[in-house]
């Protein structure tokens, strides 16, 4: 591509940055808490000793919630919020990939990957959701430039660097476990296979396991502290799946357009072009070196490896191939293709595939403002339903995860400060709001059905003539058991019932029915 002029170059990056911020803070607030944002929400505004005994039993974030819970305390606890530190870090990650391009190749591929990452919905989507899906992979991106940092200057300095971000990254979630293994895979076949990286690299990189401790531990006390059962063990084609969902269902153009990406280090790999071996369009980095096959090497580990090492520890306890954990891997895919670019000389054929994805990002993205739109109902407008019906004295009644939604928005709607009680059910998910023990359920139905017998004739024995008794309905058929215990306590229990279903909207929702039960 050719060079761009300075004004051209710093024009992109501020286009570029500025439509990257309208884009995440414009509907930041139209969607409404889904389950893990409300149980985050719920846990970072919890006073200090549940706080701290749940957010380390907890399986995914816990460095992430003590910086939200700070972050809480100065900007508050809704959803604007706390969303917006989420959409603060989206933006560090859009720098983050620009820089990290800049250093590890050069300024061309650079603007081309802000560009690409600016214009992202996958990036949009979770950036405005109060979960690590934006923190973590900052962090891990961070582990993986000062990784090729060591390559290229393997001393004590940039081990000590390098295993501080390892270490923050995998305390800021479990995947990020998956993309360090993948660095050591990749200093492996750099010192083995391509011989490019010294042996004093290879034993720095294994030296970094050190810094991991802390977190092994944590793992540990997390394994034996939480439940794991709430992912199945996953299939093959699961595989592909998560690929199609990183495109945000682009995948066959995404899947054609990475496949020339590894054709062509292939084929240059065995000296059949040109461009890898001989130099990155004759250009050199921040390093000073125009070998660049370990750079794509630890890419192409960075993005498929991971996704691999996940894959087939999902068939251990825990489960860890949910496809929203992938933004951790996300800015490995936006630095291939925007490295794809360049394995081509060919100007108008560079245009060509840039503008072929920006066609698909922007159509993902206004057809993402039209679902916002169409929205006629989530969890927070039924639960504003029930409050303004609700009198002092009624009892709601939460049924499996719809518990930390429902507690979110019941507080928070709640303006005329109405008495009401909140009771969850099972009562253990509220030791895990976001999780319940799968296992444990099937093996032990009649449990759950006494409690659903004891808790329904409790209810309907406190409750006066003219009170009622709502029931936040989760809508699930792998776990509908729960709610048929409570079906068969209320026909005995209550004279008269019945129930209401809210306007269904193009996204789903953690509940879908309200019960409302008169003694």
């Amino acid at each position: 591509m050719k060079r761009l002029h300075s004004y051209s170059y710093y024009f992109l990056i501020l286009i570029s940055f500025a439509g990257a911020i309208y884009l995440i803070f414009h509907h930041i607030g139209v969607r409404a808490f889904w389950l893990d944002e409300a149980f985050t929400a719920n846990l970072v505004e919890n006073d200090f000793p549940a706080f701290f005994k749940e957010s380390l039993s907890d399986t995914h974030s816990t460095l992430y919630y003590f910086i939200l819970r700070t972050w809480g305390f100065v900007f508050g606890f809704s959803e604007i919020a706390l969303r917006s530190f989420s959409a603060v870090f989206g933006l560090g990650l859009i720098i983050a990939i620009y820089f990290v391009s800049r250093r590890i190749f050069d300024k061309e591929t650079a603007i081309v990957a802000l560009i690409l990452v600016s214009t992202s919905l996958f990036l949009q989507f979770y950036a405005t959701q109060t979960r690590a899906y934006t923190f973590a992979p900052l962090v891990s991106l961070l582990s993986f430039y000062f990784f090729i940092q060591l390559y290229y200057k393997p001393n004590k300095r940039n081990l000590i660097i390098y295993g501080f971000f390892v270490l923050i990254s995998l305390l800021s979630h479990p995947w990020c476990f998956f993309v360090y293994l993948s660095q050591l895979l990749a200093a492996i076949l750099g010192v083995f296979i391509m011989r490019t990286a010294s042996r004093k690299f290879l034993y720095y990189a294994f030296i970094s396991t050190i810094f991991t401790l802390p977190a092994m531990y944590l793992y540990y006390y997390q394994s034996i502290h939480t439940p794991f059962n709430w992912l199945v063990k996953p299939k093959l084609h699961v595989l592909f799946d998560t690929f199609i969902y990183i495109t945000h269902n682009q995948n066959y153009i995404y899947l054609a357009l990475l496949g020339i990406v590894i054709i062509s280090f292939l084929l240059g790999w065995i000296k059949k072009i040109k461009p890898l071996n001989e130099g990155y369009i004759e250009v050199k980095n921040s390093f000073g070196r125009a070998d660049f096959r370990f750079i794509i090497t630890a890419l192409l580990c960075y993005l498929f490896a991971t996704m691999l090492f996940s894959f087939f520890t999902s068939y251990i306890k825990p489960n860890y191939l949910a496809e929203r954990y992938t933004m951790m891997i996300y800015p490995a895919m936006v630095m291939l293709l925007a490295f794809l670019l360049f394995v081509f000389k060919n100007r108008i054929l560079q245009f060509v595939l840039l503008a072929v994805l920006l066609y698909f990002s922007i159509k993902l993205i206004h057809d993402d403002y039209s679902t916002l739109s169409s929205l006629k109902s989530n969890q927070k407008i039924v639960t504003q339903g029930i409050i303004d019906n609700i009198r002092d004295g009624d009892i709601i009644i939460t049924t499996d995860l719809s518990y930390s939604s429902a507690y979110y928005y019941l507080n928070r709607l709640n303006k005329s400060n109405k008495s009401f009680e909140i009771i969850p059910f099972p009562k253990e998910i509220l030791n895990h709001q976001a999780t319940l023990d799968r296992s444990r359920f099937y093996k032990h139905t009649q449990d759950y059905a006494r409690e659903a017998d004891s808790l329904i004739r409790n209810v309907s024995q406190r409750l006066g003539e003219q009170n009622f008794v709502y029931i936040y309905y989760l809508h699930n058929p792998k776990i509908n058991t729960i709610n048929d215990f409570l079906y068969k306590s209320i026909e005995h229990n209550f004279v008269e019932y019945n129930y209401f279903q809210p306007d269904q909207p193009s996204e789903s929702m953690w509940f879908n029915m309200v019960f409302v039960c008169k003694n």
